[in-house]
């Protein structure tokens, strides 16, 4: 938000930026989830 109000980027890139920011945080929290499923499954396979 500093780089907007501070004129060293524009809007369009600004708001690029977060959308960036924002798919990368929704694919950490993919990848969590498919590795817990990952290991329950293995879990029950094993049968445990």
């Amino acid at each position: 938000m500093a780089q907007l109000e501070n004129g060293t980027i524009n809007s369009t890139d600004y708001v690029r930026e977060v959308n960036a920011e924002d798919q990368a945080k929704q694919s950490k929290l993919l990848h969590e989830v498919q590795l817990l499923l990952a290991q329950y499954n293995q879990l029950t396979i094993s049968g445990n």
